[in-house]
């Protein structure tokens, strides 16, 4: 594969990802990247991610010249929609090493074995394979604590600081 059908690869890979994210919520405009891009937490990514939508549009729209795509994308560009990618299916560990640094967790409505997003842990070495099997399995969060984040939190959208305020 070559890095223009890779890229294309990856991209497409993110839309899916942002189209799902932003399904339920609607969007301001056309394109869920461009909306991405808009969101604060697009930040870290925000000048790259945005070149590479511009290389997209140029190999999606523009014609090949002599049969060649128009432009080849950059490493980086490839690396910064792998890691955009990523961070949108980010898996959460939970490592509680000392049990003295967190809160009674009998008095919490907050059990983290039955309610947290992403599995608990106490050992080092338990923590370890944690991440190692995350990054082996391509560090997606896994379907139990998917369906957890989807059935815990009430709304699913950008709006907590608008309620939060008009609560005050």
């Amino acid at each position: 594969m070559n890095k223009s059908d890779e890229f294309i690869q990856l991209y497409k890979t993110l839309e899916d990802l942002l189209e799902a994210k932003y399904r339920a919520e609607g969007r301001e405009v056309s394109s869920c990247v461009y909306q991405f891009l808009c969101d604060k937490e697009s930040m870290p990514f925000r000048i790259k991610l945005d070149l590479a939508r511009q290389v997209r549009n140029l190999l999606s729209h523009s014609a090949n010249v002599d049969g060649v795509p128009p432009v080849t994308p950059a490493e980086p560009l490839i690396e910064c929609l792998k890691e955009t990618i990523a961070y949108l299916k980010k898996p959460i560990i939970y490592y509680q090493a000392d049990d003295s640094y967190h809160f009674n967790q009998d008095k919490s409505y907050f059990k983290y074995e039955v309610d947290g997003f992403g599995p608990v842990t106490d050992s080092h070495d338990e923590l370890k394979k944690l991440i190692m099997n995350y990054i082996e399995n391509g560090c997606e969060m896994e379907e139990i604590y998917k369906k957890r984040v989807d059935t815990f939190f009430k709304y699913h959208d950008r709006n907590n600081s608008r309620r939060v305020y008009g609560e005050i």
